[in-house]
């Protein structure tokens, strides 16, 4: 699972399934310590063999992350790359598992950015450079549809989007920026209260053309003035590239192992008709 885990403790009590799972899973942010809070409320978790990813030396509940030796993600601009760590490149797969928010670099924050931390880098501050507001300064110096996007090439990666078979956003609260505390949603249908929503997609695509609805519609400058980030300009741009690649940019191919093979389409986009009906 990328992100904390979701259920756990419901997953582990069927008898049956924790036959099936024992010693098979493992829970995982790699850009930040899995809390206690996660990994010691389930005791059963302990006995069936859980591997909450990283830890520290001496950290006994928590697996320290490990560089893998092959697993690569190429940045298709040329400009960089990232190793990526072993227990993404051995596994068969993936939840995706993100908290919904606002983003004052990207504009929003959900699936695909949640792999930000899939890497073995102590931060992501290298993959803002391709954000539309890459220094949070309100200076969209990315603000042009049609720009280099690592997020593409993140959600498109054989060992990160390519192995993913289940998108589970987590909309029991949602957040106007990335590190901010939550807040009740005033849009329709919420008015005033907690989001309590969970968006679930096999579709990463689709999954992020829902949030970017929602979060549009949540957080706009008439209820936020000072944290519409959704509303700055080419937030969606990343979801338009994901779908099509007659929107990439000239003299970019996505190609995120960097072995010949271009991505293609890897989901279908599209927006809701209204924010009544949706």
């Amino acid at each position: 699972m990328a992100g904390p885990g979701i259920g756990i403790d419901r997953l582990v009590s069927d008898s049956r399934a924790s036959q099936t799972i024992a010693g098979r899973i493992s829970v995982h942010e790699s850009g930040r310590t899995t809390g206690f809070h996660i990994c010691r409320l389930p005791h059963r978790i302990v006995y069936l063999g859980f591997r909450f990813y990283p830890g520290k030396k001496g950290d006994k509940e928590r697996t320290k992350i490990e560089r893998s030796t092959g697993g690569q993600i190429f940045y298709s601009d040329g400009e960089d790359s990232d190793y990526l760590p072993v227990n993404i490149v051995d596994t068969d797969y993936m939840i995706d598992v993100p908290a919904i928010k606002a983003h004052a670099r990207a504009g929003i924050t959900a699936t695909a950015k949640n792999h930000f931390g899939s890497h073995m880098r102590a931060d992501a501050q290298h993959l803002h450079r391709s954000l539309p507001c890459p220094e949070q300064d309100g200076n969209y110096t990315n603000g042009d549809m049609g720009l280099y996007r690592a997020l593409v090439d993140i959600m498109g990666h054989e060992h990160l989007g390519g192995k993913t078979m289940l998108y589970i956003v987590d909309g029991i609260w949602g957040s106007n920026e990335a590190v901010d505390p939550p807040t009740k949603w005033k849009s329709t249908p919420f008015n005033g209260d907690w989001p309590s929503s969970l968006i679930l997609s096999q579709d990463p695509v689709a999954v992020e053309s829902v949030c970017f609805d929602f979060l549009y519609e949540e957080f706009d400058p008439v209820k936020y003035p000072k944290t519409a980030y959704p509303h700055m300009p080419a937030v969606q741009d990343y979801i338009h590239q994901a779908a099509d690649p007659a929107n990439w940019p000239a003299g970019i191919k996505y190609d995120p192992e960097n072995d010949g093979s271009v991505l293609g389409s890897l989901g279908v986009h599209e927006h809701w008709n209204n924010a009544q009906d949706k």
